[in-house]
């Protein structure tokens, strides 16, 4: 789903031989994505895997619960790119940890983050987002 993927070449098998063969199998990806476009696009057969399910705040790991490993992974890309490094988040990760809405995963989204495991899941509360963000 990501928009800024390229894919930049037709596929092409290499047989035992080492003459090249067209690719003829089946491209399978989310409906509506980068894969979809592709495949119509040069003529290849399409299976969908679905659509791609709804972003769960705080969910980087995509296991559809804010855990101390969803966290981990904030805190580390945010220092990263504090120190000047490459982004370390896909698309889809940077949108499930910006919290604050302000289009990065800053030390506010990881300090929300860690405020949300802790409250919901450690102390057993059901505090929203909106709930922590005014405390």
């Amino acid at each position: 789903m990501n928009p800024n993927c390229e894919i930049v070449s037709k596929p092409i098998i290499y047989t035992v031989d080492t003459k090249e063969k067209p690719f003829e199998g089946t491209i399978r990806g989310y409906s509506g994505s980068t894969a979809e476009a592709y495949a119509k696009k040069y003529g290849y057969k399409f299976e969908t895997i679905g659509t791609p399910a709804e972003t769960v705040l705080g969910d980087i790991t995509g296991d559809s619960a804010v855990g101390i490993e969803d966290v981990q992974i904030a805190l580390k890309s945010y220092t990263a790119m504090v120190a000047g490094l490459p982004e370390t988040l896909t698309a889809a990760q940077k949108k499930a940890g910006d919290i604050t809405g302000d289009g990065t995963v800053s030390a506010d989204d990881v300090q929300l983050m860690l405020k949300y495991y802790t409250e919901n899941t450690a102390a057993g509360k059901k505090l929203t987002w909106a709930d922590l963000q005014k405390s």
